[in-house]
């Protein structure tokens, strides 16, 4: 402690309190308790002293503007070392304070980086729920089918609309489109299943001038019918409507093929003219494959007297130019 028993004898022995204390030994014991406590006590202040310090350096780096986690100590130095709240540091402890302040720095940073991220994220799922809970109004209002391209829906029927504005701006909106539609061919197709069993128990037949009201009244007289998603019906009754119209079409384009052929084949008999009559020529062509092809006789008489009439109209065109070039 730098003080001794000696020195302590010089400096306090004419002290009465001095006097009340024996033996000697007992002097130095107490003598030596104290200098303890009083070293421990400015052990404790010195050590308070260093925190405080600290702390307002820490403040100090906190008030300083351009601080950031990034930044070199060395340079940082240049800007606080003026300030006594600095100088009155050494330089370790100041270091100390520095690294402290930046790793907390880099971790606010790290937990705002988290944050942001996880913040996006959340956002994306609301956009993508928003969009897809759109896809599916749609489709309940019949403005979207298993069968709508992209194209079309993009560019025609919600160009505007904010779901997909921003569904649009993830760059994702093609994606969660296709996606739908993949569910939504999937889920027709097992309703399909269910409506064409349900149409071959109660014997229905669909027909091109079948309503789609009188499609479903048929069919919910099956009690799993119930179970079905009212738009997927609507679908479904759309798609088998379809497919009897291209049915009906191609069936359509085929007797045209067959009519057309049969036209050739009247065209080929130099005894049809413009005076012809069907039932009168019959026997010129009743046995060609032009005509057994043709499994309406009506539909051959319909183009028989369309040939004959187109005969006769050009046998007017023709005397019409005779008489216009006699004037002439």
């Amino acid at each position: 402690t730098g003080i001794n028993a000696e020195y302590m004898g010089a400096f306090i022995e004419r002290d009465p309190r001095f006097e009340t204390v024996n033996p000697e030994k007992e002097r130095e014991n107490l003598y030596e308790d104290f200098m303890v406590d009083l070293e421990r006590k400015s052990k404790e202040l010195a050590k308070a002293s260093r925190k405080d310090n600290m702390a307002s350096f820490r403040t100090l780096l906190e008030e300083t503007t351009g601080i950031t986690a990034q930044s070199q100590w060395k340079k940082v130095q240049e800007l606080l070392d003026e300030d006594n709240r600095y100088q009155i540091l050494d330089k370790m402890d100041r270091l100390i304070v520095f690294e402290d302040y930046i790793r907390e720095m880099e971790r606010r940073e790290e937990e705002e980086r988290i944050k942001d991220r996880e913040d996006r994220k959340k956002q994306e799922r609301r956009t993508r729920d928003e969009f897809r809970a759109l896809l599916k109004e749609m489709y309940t209002d019949g403005q979207l089918s298993h069968r709508t391209k992209w194209k079309k829906f993009a560019e025609q029927i919600i160009k505007d609309h904010p779901a997909y504005l921003a569904m649009e701006k993830q760059g994702s909106a093609r994606d969660l489109f296709e996606d739908y539609i993949a569910e939504l061919e999937n889920s027709i197709k097992e309703d399909k299943k269910i409506i064409k069993q349900i149409m071959q128990d109660i014997n229905f037949v669909i027909t091109p001038g079948t309503t789609l009201e009188e499609f479903t009244n048929a069919a919910s007289a099956n009690s799993q019918f119930a179970d079905l998603d009212p738009a997927s019906v609507r679908a479904i009754y759309d798609d088998l409507q379809d497919k009897l119209e291209s049915r009906e079409k191609e069936a359509s384009k085929k007797q045209q093929k067959l009519l057309d052929k049969f036209k050739d084949t009247l065209k080929g008999i130099r005894e049809i003219d413009d005076t012809s009559a069907y039932d009168e020529c019959l026997d010129l062509f009743n046995t060609s494959s032009a005509y057994t092809a043709v499994e309406s006789d009506d539909e051959c008489r319909k183009v028989f007297e369309e040939y004959v009439a187109k005969l006769q109209k050009k046998r007017e065109e023709r005397k019409d130019k005779k008489k216009t070039e006699a004037r002439g």
